[in-house]
């Protein structure tokens, strides 16, 4: 018979071994507050949760009702991302576009930062999410706080926001002060988006076609001689800071120095990601009339369209330093009637740091553009770093076609070293793999492509970079970018037309150029499957 102070210590012995792993697992806590500003619609709660994986869901979650308020996050020791969700039908699991994601970010870099639990209580973690409002015709309070009280001045608004507060505007003209030297200054870890009729509760309702947001240069009177230098500076912040969905127009840099470089934005160190934006009729007595960036400048220009820029020297529509700890891209990008003597589209000139670090130009359509020195379309002076090695710039799935001037469609200075071209449309042809020089056959004066374009699904689907701006809002890591010009999507095969491009893997194919062909009489895979909410797949920070 077994005594019972055997049975009694085994029991104990079992009860110790099942709770052991429950208390080591409960060793200490993550603790803060969250703060929403403006309007969350129909919101009420925001779910804060703590990520030991930022591509997973949260291992320990907590909702707190809105406006906010404190939480506490029981979590063994380790290391998490904090993450803050509002959704506004109250539907919580993987981010949606109509949804609002926010990381902690202990320094304001716009990176998310990490939290590590070692014992006992981490404390202070603070997020603040959600709006400031800006609308030139507001006549409430104006202190960014709702559409009525928005501030009527851009730059009130992004002053105010602090990394992860997203700046909202309404339709109109805004220009940055009434002095030539002023500028727009989009701030780190601020995005900020256009498109706004200034009524909407989510950012997924905006249309900036329907609702042009114009950031202009235009302070005087005519001749545009007296207009601001540049209309955008950005070289205090880097790539977190975003402009979505805006016109910028008629920077007019002819002054001496700096002050004649950059006329619709310039970047002298610093770094800035366009994301939907129309950069025409810039100018830049020197270099770069639409964007100019130098070193270590960064510029993430997505889904833009440059139109009718000038510069006198370098880079009608751009002027990109190839010397930069941060590659700079282009991608999905429409650029026509930009002029300059060198580079009338495009110009990338300098050194690469490092492998790996060559600008990219990604999906672009480049046609009517003209220069009086060389290269219309694409110019490059750049040499890779030292011993040499690599391609100093990569071109990919591109076209050039009726750009004007010597060597019109892509001119490379003597001395320097040559791009990599690839599985592109050059006029004129250009030593490369899965090259062509054929008619892209352009549709409309937008350059979107008939059916019968060479260049449908000939393009490398394996050369499209990473979705570095969330450009289709979804708050994932989708990886490769997804979306064209139009948003419309990426790597849609049609059926009859012969791949002669690189696939995904998946058997899809991108085009060149800006826009992805697509035939209404055909059903498209698109190889995702909606609805599946089962896991998160990434949320960007």
């Amino acid at each position: 018979m077994c005594h019972p102070s055997r049975i009694h210590g085994f029991v104990l012995a079992v009860l110790v071994l099942v709770l052991t792993p429950l208390i080591v697992s409960a060793q200490g806590s993550i603790q803060g507050t969250v703060t929403f500003w403006g309007d969350p619609g129909t919101g009420t709660q925001v779910q804060i949760g703590a990520h030991s994986d930022p591509n997973g869901p949260p291992d320990v979650d907590q909702f707190v009702s809105l406006p906010g308020g404190a939480f506490t996050l029981p979590v063994a020791d380790g290391t998490y991302y904090i993450a803050a969700v509002m959704a506004p039908d109250g539907s919580f699991g993987e981010p949606r576009p109509e949804d609002v994601l926010v990381w902690y970010d202990a320094d304001g870099d716009g990176d998310r930062d990490s939290v590590t639990v070692t014992g006992g209580a981490v404390t202070g973690i603070d997020v603040d999410m959600g709006f400031v409002y800006v609308d030139i015709d507001a006549v409430g309070a104006n202190d960014g706080s709702s559409w009525a009280d928005a501030y009527t001045d851009l730059q009130d608004g992004i002053d105010l926001a602090v990394s992860g507060i997203e700046v909202w505007v309404a339709e109109g003209t805004y220009v940055p002060g009434a002095s030539r030297t002023d500028s727009f200054l989009p701030k780190t870890g601020v995005r900020v988006y256009g498109g706004f009729a200034g009524v909407e509760t989510m950012r997924v309702q905006r249309d900036w076609n329907a609702h042009p947001t114009v950031l202009s240069g235009e302070i005087g009177s005519a001749p545009a001689t007296d207009n601001c230098y540049h209309v955008v500076r950005a070289g205090s912040a880097n790539v977190t800071a975003m402009l979505n969905g805006f016109t910028i127009t008629r920077g007019y840099a002819n002054g001496a120095g700096n002050d004649g470089h950059g006329g619709g934005v310039q970047l002298i160190g610093g770094g800035v990601s366009l994301v939907n934006v129309a950069l025409v009729d810039n100018y830049a007595g020197s270099f770069g009339g639409g964007i100019y960036t130098d070193s270590p400048a960064t510029v993430y220009a997505v889904n833009c369209r440059f139109n009718g820029n000038q510069a006198v020297m370098h880079g009608g529509g751009a002027e990109i330093d190839a010397n930069s700890g941060v590659p700079s891209m282009v991608v999905n990008a429409v650029l026509t009637g930009n002029s300059a003597y060198r580079g009338g589209g495009i110009a990338v000139e300098g050194q690469v740091f490092a492998p790996g670090l060559q600008p990219r130009l990604v999906n672009l359509t480049l046609a009517g553009n003209s220069a009086g020195g060389e290269g219309g379309g694409i110019f490059t002076n750049t040499t890779t770093y030292s011993p040499p090695g690599g391609a100093p710039v990569n071109i990919d799935n591109s076209i050039l076609w009726d750009n004007s001037g010597p060597n019109p469609q892509i001119s490379v200075f003597g001395g320097s070293e040559q791009p990599l071209v690839s599985y592109s449309l050059v006029e004129g042809g250009w030593t490369g793999t899965g090259n062509i020089d054929a008619d892209p056959s352009f549709a409309d004066a937008e350059l979107r492509l008939n059916l019968d374009s060479p260049v449908i699904d000939a393009g490398d689907s394996m050369a499209i970079p990473d979705d570095l701006v969330d450009l289709n809002e979804d708050h994932w890591d989708d990886g490769m970018i997804e979306r064209d010009l139009d948003m419309n999507w990426r790597r849609e095969n049609i059926p009859y037309v012969p791949d002669t491009g690189v696939h995904d893997g998946e058997f899809r194919t991108v085009d060149m150029g800006a826009y992805e062909a697509w035939d209404p009489a055909v059903i498209f895979f698109d190889g995702f499957e909606w609805g599946d909410t089962s896991e998160w797949s990434g949320s960007s920070p």
